[in-house]
């Protein structure tokens, strides 16, 4: 995993699979500066610029972040175990501020299938947990999002199947 210290950006996130023989690399550009996820926050409708960030490393190996940006505490943490399937993006911000905040990741991937497909199917997961917030994760992102995902999503939202209309074998 490559992570900018300039914008806490994943450049390249590199996947092995010894049962299925394979690996495989999700990246960004770096001379784009397009990472392939970068945190995003907003606050009252505008984007903030992270800058100025201090790093330091929990446990001597979780890369972590922090930054002030307008009156917002602002922090992000990365977790990779070796032993799982896949890494996290923890996002934690504070603030004394009454104000209305947008947080997220943003990236680069929409030509990528199987990001589309494990998006679609962390949302589906979602689903079981907390309905509400996929909802709304899909209608404010309804323009950018691949048309899989809003299909096989709002399927499990509505209906509890991915595919509801595929016969089941018996």
């Amino acid at each position: 995993m490559h992570i900018s210290r300039l914008d806490a950006g994943v450049y390249a996130v590199g996947i092995t699979s010894l049962k299925d023989n394979a690996l495989l690399e999700l990246c960004g550009s770096k001379e784009e500066g397009l990472p392939f996820l970068r945190p995003h926050v907003a606050m009252d409708g505008r984007r903030l610029s992270l800058a100025d960030m201090q790093w330091e490393r929990l446990d001597g190996w979780l890369p972590r972040f922090h930054c002030q940006v307008e009156g917002l505490e602002i922090s992000g943490t990365i977790f990779a175990p070796l032993d799982e399937k896949g890494f996290v993006y923890l996002l934690e911000v504070s603030s004394e501020r009454d104000c209305k905040l947008n947080l997220g990741l943003e990236g680069w991937w929409k030509s990528l299938d199987l990001v589309v497909k494990a998006l679609s199917w962390a949302l589906r997961e979602l689903v079981v947990h907390d309905p509400l917030a996929v909802r709304v994760f899909l209608d404010g992102n309804e323009a950018v999002l691949a048309g899989r995902v809003k299909r096989e999503v709002s399927n499990k939202l509505s209906t509890g199947l991915k595919n509801p209309n595929r016969r089941r074998l018996p």
